[in-house]
């Protein structure tokens, strides 16, 4: 099964290399295969500084704080939201 993952650096230091990148797309499809995916998955992978992401928890999770991890489910409207 193929699943697509996109990752982005949107930090100050742009440091994401190439070697990173290849080992976040992994982990993430080794995460995938570990929980049994079923069905065809999409994942973005974003790295930004402490800034941008306090502006991320302020403005979706009313938290005016920073964070390691913050986490999006997509939903389309055709169906029910899977966990």
């Amino acid at each position: 099964m193929k699943h697509t993952v996109y990752t982005r650096d949107k930090t100050q230091k742009r440091s994401f290399t190439r070697a990173l990148r290849a080992l976040v797309k992994r982990a993430v499809h080794e995460t995938l295969l570990f929980e049994g995916a079923s069905h065809v998955c999409e994942v973005s992978v974003t790295f930004v500084d402490s800034d941008e992401i306090r502006t991320l928890n302020r403005d979706y999770r009313d938290k005016d704080s920073v964070t390691d991890v913050l986490s999006f489910p997509i939903y389309d409207g055709d169906g029910d939201i899977e966990p």
